[in-house]
């Protein structure tokens, strides 16, 4: 009788440890599982890799504000056109994503005493694939200002078509982009997006016009 109940004891013991075992196996997979993916309306996760050799000499100097670079960033930078990006300063939008890979940034009043920004991207941001947002709308202001960069002009959007009466003559950014023949990455016009919806850029909820990330690699 006493050996029955040995019997049962051991049994319930290695029934618990194998129970216990099993529990944290399939726990440990999920959680490593939910690493890897990301949640709806972010980027895929991949490692950022930066092109560039840090212990380089940085010799090569930006021709747009002088700043120095290596020779890597050099090789990288001159296969591309700047591009020129309008990134907005509401309130519920900071932080901010990627201006401080701007080798120019313009500030100006946009409605409301809020500022809205264009950067200037070309040689800070060759060597990473660096994330720009919320980008916003154009404005004349900073449309007028694109030519002089023979830039790409990415932006979501703007007011002013040549044809429409509503709006200012002075302030139809869109028209001027026609007429001007500047080298447009409007995501209302592109059949193809550079350009994606990240609703969860920030640890809080905002605005659907908050939420439009571009990337420099894919303008």
């Amino acid at each position: 009788m006493n050996r029955t109940k040995l019997l049962f004891i051991l049994a319930g013991i290695s029934l618990f440890v194998l129970t216990v075992g099993l529990s944290y196996f399939l726990f440990s997979s999920i959680h490593s599982r939910s690493k890897l993916i990301s949640p709806a309306g972010s980027p895929s996760p991949t490692a950022k890799k930066s092109r560039i050799d840090p212990a380089l000499p940085r010799t090569e100097i930006c021709p747009l504000n002088g700043a120095k670079f290596t020779v890597q960033e050099k090789d990288i930078w001159s296969t591309r056109r700047p591009l020129a990006v309008i990134i907005e300063n509401h309130v519920d939008s900071r932080p901010l994503s990627g201006l401080g890979s701007a080798d120019i940034i313009y500030e100006a009043v946009a409605e409301g005493g809020i500022t809205r920004n264009m950067g200037i991207f070309y040689c800070a941001a060759a060597a990473d694939n660096v994330t720009l947002a919320p980008v916003r709308s154009a404005r004349i202001y900073f449309t007028k200002l694109v030519p002089e960069y023979d830039a790409l002009y990415n932006h979501v959007g703007g007011a002013g078509n040549c044809d429409d009466p509503t709006v200012d003559e002075r302030a139809k950014a869109l028209c001027f982009i026609r007429k001007n023949k500047i080298k447009d990455l409007d995501q209302f016009g592109l059949d193809f997006k550079t350009c994606h919806r990240v609703t969860n850029r920030l640890d809080k909820e905002v605005a659907y016009e908050h939420t439009m990330a571009c990337y420099t690699d894919e303008a």
